[in-house]
């Protein structure tokens, strides 16, 4: 499947999904994840995550299992609680976090703002998506 033709099957996907929330107002609280490739990072804060922490779950949707963890010192490498598994993020941390998909904050990475998130990484970070192992403060 060519770029365009995968790019005219997302669009149309969102027309779609925007048609039917407009016509049903209920179906957009049950509407399924965003099409891949067209959605920012989020700024909704979970309601599961307390405040000043950084929350990781093992679902999408801030759902599942969750490691919780406070701001440490700028530098510090922490490890995943949940490695591989990891498949939404908030950071509430008060601090940037940038998250590595090998132990010892190495291999590939991204990072994430304060007060920034993603509920579903296959579609905003699909490449870290159960795939981080580590990651580090203030990075």
């Amino acid at each position: 499947m060519t770029y365009r033709n995968r790019l005219a099957a997302v669009l149309g996907t969102l027309l779609l999904t925007l048609v039917a929330g407009l016509a049903t107002p209920s179906a957009a609280s049950a509407a399924p994840p965003p099409a891949p490739g067209v959605t920012a990072p989020s700024r909704a804060k979970p309601a599961s995550c307390g405040d000043s922490l950084l929350c990781l779950y093992n679902n999408a949707n801030w759902l599942g299992a969750r490691q919780d963890q406070y701001a440490r010192a700028n530098g510090t490498c922490d490890g995943v609680l949940y490695n591989d598994q990891v498949s939404s993020i908030w950071n509430g941390s008060g601090k940037s976090v940038r998250f590595y998909n090998d132990a010892g904050c190495t291999g590939q990475a991204f990072s994430l703002a304060n007060g920034t998130g993603s509920a579903y990484m296959t579609i905003s970070h699909p490449t870290q998506a159960d795939e981080l192992t580590s990651f580090k403060w203030g990075a």
